[in-house]
Parts: structure tokens; C-alpha cells; sequence
């Protein structure tokens, strides 16, 4: 598999598989040419795989050995609550990748905090879906704002009608692959670029969760509220931004300040736009 990674256990509804290293292509098609299959328990499950594997368990029972195998990275990515007070203390992974919407009870978090087991929380896992919507609303603005130019107005296309709607951070990289159509070199460079977000992404809420020793859900969820109140003391006159502002508690105007100095907000007062 990419970067070097072993898978050594599957898990569905129809049971579990283990081994050294097992071949995702070989177990996707055991899949697939399994959904016949003339047990309903059984089919389209990973069980039917066959290689490198060295152990099969049916049904739920092999669910909850997989999540408790001694590995680096576990994945639960199915079902909400799969880890709870229970079987928190079992799991001996070193990252928990949130596949699945809430796979961790509350409970279930504390505990995986206090083993220090890093939980890539789920909306973060699972944001490259929604950063993926944002590149398309990108390229139909862009198709919408191209025609008007060329076939309503019969003047050339300028991309920088687009400054108002990229992301500051990336506004060159976006604008460089907007301003041509799509290609396989331009899904490569949406490739890189999707990356780049959620590795920056994954690495503000790694930081803030370890200067503040909090989980890094706990830290993406603070980051998310930063963020709105960010958005909304950009959208306010002077008077009142300043007004608001001193109201707040100090360590929140400390926490504030790095999302209050973000190119997109200062982008946001310098225009004065309260409707953009």
C-alpha cells in the first residue's frame, strides 16, 4: 500500500480477516464478486478474501478483535459508538482514524486521551468530502463567470474575478488550475492541492491540541468556533468589532488573535463588506 503502511485486518458485517499484509485489490474484488452470495450474512464481505490471510472470524465477533489488534493505525469506519467505555482500554493503536460519523462515545474519548492514543476525529477525517464540494462551487463560478465574459459581454476572461471567493492561503495554486479546464493535469494538481488543505488543517489542530493538552477533537472544535467569531467581528464596523472585542475574557482574545490576523479576515474589514 502508499507510504508503506501493512494492512493486517479487515472488519465488515459478515466477519473479520487478519495477516502480515494484506492486498486491498484482492479483498475490494472478494467483495464485489461476493454480494450473490447465497448467505445474506456473507455477502459482499471482506471474509471471502483469501490473500495473505491468515485467520477468518464470521460475523460481529471479528469486529471487535480488529479493534483491539496491537497495530499503529486502527480505523473504525462503519458504525457510530464502535468504541465505547468498554473497549476503549483494549484498543492498542497509536492513532485512531475516525472513519465513520461519532464511532467514539464520549466516554470512549477520555479514555483514548488519557492512554494517549492521537484520535484523528471524524470531522476532520472526513473533511477532504466537503473541501472537494468547495473545489467544485469554485469551477462552476468560474465556467458561470467565464461565459457571461465571453459569450454575453464579449470581452476576455480575467480569473481575478475570482479573488473574492479562494481561499487567501492558496489563492495563486487555485487560481492557476481555475484559470485552465479540467485535465488529468489539472485532477493531479486538485490532488496535490487537497492534500496540501488537509494536512494544514490536521497540523493546526495538532499543534493547538498539544500547546493547549487538550484532544485534538477538542481543539478542532475550538478552532471551528474561533473561526465563526472570527467571521463575525470581521463583518462589524470599527466601533462595534472594538466594543465586542474588550467584552471578551483575555485568554480568549489570545486565542482570538491568530484567526483575527488570518488573511481572509483581514480581507473581510479591509472591504467593510458586512454582505460579502
Amino acid at each position: 500500500m502508499p507510504y508503506g503502511v501493512k494492512l493486517i485486518a479487515i472488519a465488515d458485517a459478515g466477519g473479520a480477516i487478519f495477516g502480515d499484509d494484506l492486498d486491498m485489490g484482492e479483498v475490494l474484488a472478494a467483495v464485489e464478486n461476493s454480494r450473490n452470495h447465497p448467505d445474506k450474512a456473507l455477502r459482499a464481505s471482506c471474509v471471502h478474501a483469501t490473500k495473505n490471510v491468515k485467520e477468518r472470524i464470521l460475523g460481529l465477533s471479528g469486529s471487535a478483535k480488529v479493534l483491539e489488534i496491537e497495530c499503529d493505525i486502527v480505523a473504525p469506519a462503519a458504525l457510530e459508538n464502535a468504541v465505547t467505555e468498554e473497549n476503549a482500554r483494549k484498543i492498542k493503536a497509536k492513532l485512531e482514524v475516525c472513519g465513520a460519523n461519532g464511532p467514539n462515545s464520549s466516554r470512549a474519548e477520555k479514555i483514548l486521551a488519557e492512554q494517549g492514543v492521537t484520535v484523528l476525529y471524524d470531522f476532520l477525517a472526513n473533511g477532504a468530502g466537503v473541501t472537494a464540494s468547495y473545489f467544485e462551487w469554485l469551477r462552476n463560478l468560474t465556467d458561470r463567470f467565464r461565459y457571461e465574459a465571453e459569450q454575453i459581454r464579449h470581452v476576455p476572461f480575467d480569473i481575478s474575478c475570482m479573488d473574492n471567493y479562494v481561499m487567501p492561503e492558496f489563492k495563486t495554486r487555485l487560481k492557476q488550475i481555475l484559470v485552465n479546464g479540467e485535465s488529468k493535469h489539472t485532477t493531479e494538481s486538485w490532488n496535490l492541492l487537497l492534500r496540501d488543505i488537509m494536512f494544514a488543517a490536521l497540523n493546526e489542530d495538532y499543534r493547538f491540541a498539544k500547546e493547549h493538552q487538550v484532544s485534538m477533537k477538542t481543539a478542532g472544535f475550538l478552532n471551528a468556533q474561533l473561526r465563526v467569531l472570527a467571521a463575525i467581528l470581521a463583518r462589524m464596523d470599527e466601533k462595534d468589532r472594538q466594543s465586542m472585542m474588550a467584552r471578551l475574557p483575555e485568554k480568549a482574545r489570545t486565542l482570538l488573535k491568530p484567526f483575527m490576523d488570518h488573511p481572509e479576515v483581514r480581507l473581510f474589514m479591509q472591504r467593510g463588506n458586512k454582505n460579502y
